[in-house]
């Protein structure tokens, strides 16, 4: 297998699939958007920060392989999701066999030396199709991303005020993520007590 390296520090087998398809966008609104040419440039970016604060693709049943350092026998995969278990080693010697694994990512070890990168684990993480809580927020996203207004928004002469549209301030509302969407998000993040 030709692993490919990805931007949340473990490597994959394949092309990383979107969270949700033009296609499925306009499943998802009736097509209303479907004339605005910033819809796909939009889905793009909602996902990679989705896919930024949770810290994993999430959508995509792929083969994954993860560097892990050693030291502790209890090491947690960058996943949420992980499905199957293909190979364990540490410091080169096969280990799957005695290992213990959780669908949360959690991979407890027979043994794990003090050593940085001493553990390369193979699995098989992600959701095959985007779970519809997932895709209908990066839906309502990208809807009210293409629907910010840009530029100036409020202008006064008098003691000079000027107030930019959310759009222009922060590239299309795309710089944070609201508490509503960090909240939607929490089921698919990493945990940081990791």
């Amino acid at each position: 297998m030709a692993y490919a390296a990805t931007p949340w520090g473990y490597d994959v087998d394949g092309d990383v699939p979107p969270i949700l398809t033009l296609q499925g966008f306009h499943e998802l609104t009736g097509s209303k958007f479907v004339s605005d040419e910033r819809i796909q440039s939009s889905i793009d970016a909602v996902t990679a920060r989705f896919r930024s604060h949770c810290g994993w693709h999430v959508v995509g049943a792929l083969d994954c392989e993860a560097t892990l350092d050693g030291g502790e026998r209890r090491v947690w995969l960058p996943s949420a999701h992980v499905t199957e278990l293909q190979s364990a080693e540490v410091c080169g010697t096969d280990v799957t066999d005695r290992c213990e694994w959780s669908r949360l990512g959690e991979v407890r070890l027979p043994y794990s030396p003090d050593v940085l990168g001493a553990v390369v684990v193979r699995f098989r993480s992600g959701f095959a199709e985007a779970p519809e809580d997932l895709a209908a927020l990066v839906a309502h996203r990208v809807i009210h991303n293409v629907s910010l207004p840009f530029g100036i928004q409020q202008e006064t002469a008098g003691s000079v005020s000027i107030s930019y549209a959310q759009g222009a301030v922060n590239g299309q509302g795309l710089a944070h993520l609201t508490a509503s969407d960090r909240a939607a998000l929490s089921a698919y993040r990493l945990q940081e007590v990791r």
